[in-house]
């Protein structure tokens, strides 16, 4: 099957990609030392701590977001909580942190509620 893209489309898409590599580089800045995965596409950013080895994150509708400034803002707050939820500091990761951190059978680590 051939799938035929406009032009718009593909416009949108380099944006997306653009704007999952901006969050990723903010992520790594801000919170450095963890591997963090990002995807953008339809208006949403999906974030994932893939030293987690779990499908746990977050998402965040950056359609409505304001500004650029707001949209930092509200990924370095979600981010800086899923690292609490799973007990790992915020800021520089601790390799020995995250070695010992809770996990199940499978290796994922265990969310804190």
């Amino acid at each position: 099957m051939t799938h035929v893209a406009d032009e718009s489309s593909l416009i949108d898409r380099v944006a997306e990609l653009d704007f999952a590599k901006r969050t990723a580089e903010r992520l790594h800045q801000k919170y450095p030392g963890y591997l963090w995965g990002v995807n953008a596409g339809g208006g949403v950013v999906s974030v994932l701590l893939l030293d987690s080895l779990s499908q746990m994150g977050f998402a965040l509708n950056y359609i409505r977001t304001f500004s650029a400034s707001d949209m930092d803002k509200q990924i370095d707050m979600l981010a800086g909580e899923l690292l609490e939820r799973y007990r790992l500091k915020r800021g520089a990761a601790d390799q020995a942190q995250i070695d010992a951190a809770r996990r199940d059978v499978a290796g994922r680590m265990i969310l804190e509620t």
